[in-house]
């Protein structure tokens, strides 16, 4: 199952409800947006985060302002407040209900609901996510002529850097293939015994 850890925010040791007064700015358009999505998005690792139903996607939680704190575990990067999903292992460990992979739209709405509402009460993130239309779109070109541009920059780098590399003869690339593919060696001797 799925609860909802409230824990206070850094600093809010006294009750106080710092995130009603401080007003954090969330940031879902343009390239600042994009690059705070995608700094959430990197926290959910394999290893942390997997086997979730699509509506708790990495995409969608961090859409939503939540990052991935440890294994199974999102907190929203404005409010702090935490969302705990046991593992199936942990529930079987507990004796509870699994979290099913296949999700019906009554589970599924009620996840949604969860992590739209899993956020302290005035933090932003409640009632706002990023766009997906503005997903993966950051940085990219938007004319033609940019595009070209950026293609140009970005080949010239690259052949700066090529510069820099020894030139490696094909001999040198045969031994290492040898070496690393032994296979490719008995190939070799049987096409040119052939």
């Amino acid at each position: 199952e799925m609860e909802v850890e409230n824990r206070p925010i850094v600093g809010q040791q006294d009750g106080s409800d710092d995130v009603c007064t401080k007003a954090p700015t969330v940031r879902l358009f343009g390239e600042a947006g994009t690059r705070d999505h995608l700094t959430r998005l990197r926290t959910y690792l394999g290893s942390r985060w997997s086997k979730k139903p699509p509506v708790l996607s990495p995409v969608e939680c961090s859409r939503r302002g939540y990052e991935c704190v440890a294994v199974n575990r999102i907190r929203c990067v404005t409010c702090g407040h935490e969302i705990h999903i046991r593992s199936q292992e942990e529930a079987v460990l507990l004796g509870e209900g699994l979290l099913p992979q296949t999700v019906d739209l009554t589970v599924s709405a009620h996840l949604v609901h969860l992590l739209e509402r899993g956020h302290h009460w005035c933090c932003p993130w409640r009632d706002m996510k990023v766009p997906l239309a503005t997903i993966g779109t950051g940085g990219l070109a938007t004319t033609a002529e940019q595009l070209f541009q950026d293609f140009t920059q970005r080949r010239a780098a690259l052949d700066g850097a090529l510069a820099r590399f020894p030139i490696v003869h094909q001999q040198c690339i045969d031994a290492l293939q040898d070496l690393t593919h032994p296979h490719t060696r008995k190939r070799k001797r049987a096409e040119e015994d052939a």
